[in-house]
């Protein structure tokens, strides 16, 4: 169904609008304006990213594989009074219905099960399949419910795991809005949080097939690296938003739009193909608009200031180089960090940061935001208050510290701002306005009933 009209967005352009960053003598050494220029334009250019998949092809509903567990050395699986049936091998393997919980611990190529009357198991397996003992009945995991099935896996040479939950696509969502949004908050921001975070998950499986990199064994995580997601839904809100909308996906162009989120803009939004460039496809419903105070309830629409010693703030986007592949793991004193090109709508879109030996480095703005926050060695990631919510900000240094000031929005500032949804939908607007006012030119679609 077509969405209520909106002005589109206006294409992206491949030159940037690139600030002033200073005269020559603040130019690292043999560098130029010009060359800035080229390079901050390099760094922006859009680059190939995967589309989602024809609308056709989504023609039922999607099976799909969630990582909720990484890297741990035991999980409880059930509750008192339910059984656990857990099999070696996948789910035709051998196996044994045991009384829960069941505390499940990885070895070195084994795991160890004890359940609710000590007796223990070991499990001499890489992979253990794991379900509730009653047919149609949830799974607890560690204390919380699931609607799917497990496979816990082992990391190779370490005793750990990782659990991966396969579930229906119409069961896993309302675990996605339970976390996602607040229980208080309008049912129309529910149905559209429900389209943006289908429409999203679809994609999602989609770039993992095209992973050059091989099959990890798992679609999402349920972080905020995909979706925020805690199993069964306790806010009746969200399975009714999913209800109510089953099946219905944003698309553009015959296709399933990835539609990304977060939780405040803060005005002018971002671009998906700079923010998150090869993954992202440069479309126009996901090309930065301003959007005013759409959101101006949240509390981070405007945030800062928030000050950071430098030699710490260093540290942090040092150790986020070294762990992303990024140059700008050489940092060592940081000297300055410079504003370098904004996208069409004014939204900050990249830095230029100056060491003191004379070398510079640029970052996307999201880039610079995950990096000044990352844990690096003696410090955990930065939390709260400390923490710069945006890539949107001014910045400015007094002598051994930063401050970030006038910061606008809450996360990646991409697609839809929960705020923004509420805030429309507290106004009077349903679901297709609101999706229409975040991706210009998308049209909503029933992929599967």
């Amino acid at each position: 169904m077509p969405l209520p009209r909106t002005p589109v967005a206006r294409p992206m352009r491949s030159v940037w609008l690139v600030l002033a960053l200073a005269a020559s003598a603040g130019l690292a050494a043999g560098q130029g304006a010009g060359r800035v220029a080229a390079d901050v334009e390099a760094l922006l250019r859009p680059r190939p990213g995967v589309e989602g998949p024809p609308l056709g092809q989504v023609h039922a509903e999607p099976r799909i594989r969630v990582r909720v567990r990484a890297g741990v050395d035991r999980v409880t699986l059930g509750e008192a009074g339910a059984r656990v049936a857990l099999r070696g091998g996948g789910p035709t393997g051998p196996g044994s219905l045991l009384p829960g919980p069941v505390v499940l611990r990885a070895g070195a190529g084994f795991f160890v099960s004890e359940d609710a009357t000590g007796a223990r198991l070991r499990w001499p397996v890489a992979r253990l399949s794991a379900a509730a003992g009653s047919a149609g009945a949830p799974l607890a995991l560690d204390g919380e419910p699931h609607p799917g099935s497990l496979t816990l896996a082992l990391r190779s040479g370490e005793p750990r795991m990782d659990a991966i939950e396969l579930v229906g696509l119409e069961s896993y969502l309302p675990g996605v809005l339970d976390r996602e949004l607040y229980a208080s908050w309008s049912p129309e921001a529910f149905r559209a949080q429900a389209i943006a975070a289908r429409s999203y998950a679809i994609w999602e499986v989609e770039l993992t097939r095209r992973a050059a990199g091989g099959d990890p064994g798992f679609d999402l995580e349920n972080t905020t690296a995909s979706q925020a997601y805690g199993g069964v839904a306790k806010n009746p809100k969200a399975a009714d938003g999913v209800a109510a909308t089953r099946g219905v996906v944003l698309a553009y162009g015959g296709r399933v739009l990835p539609a990304f989120y977060c939780s405040a803009v803060g005005g002018p939004g971002a671009d998906a193909a700079q923010t998150f460039p090869g993954r992202a496809p440069d479309l126009a419903p996901l090309r930065g608009s301003d959007h005013g105070g759409r959101d101006a309830a949240s509390p981070r629409f405007g945030w800062g200031p928030v000050t950071r010693d430098r030699r710490e703030l260093a540290r942090r986007i040092a150790a986020w180089g070294a762990a992303n592949q990024n140059p700008v793991a050489g940092l060592r004193v940081l000297e300055a960090i410079e504003p370098a090109a904004t996208n069409f709508v004014g939204r900050l879109a990249a830095y230029r940061l100056r060491d003191a030996s004379g070398a510079a480095f640029l970052l996307r703005a999201d880039e610079l935001r995950h990096a000044a926050n990352a844990a690096a060695p003696g410090l955990p990631a930065a939390a709260g208050d400390d923490r710069l919510f945006s890539g949107d900000f001014a910045v400015r240094r007094g002598g051994e510290a930063f401050t970030f000031s006038r910061g606008r929005g809450f996360g990646h500032g991409v697609g839809l701002s929960q705020w923004g949804a509420q805030g429309m939908a507290a106004r009077g607007f349903a679901h297709p306005a609101i999706l229409a006012a975040y991706y210009p030119g998308a049209t909503l679609a029933r992929a599967y009933r």
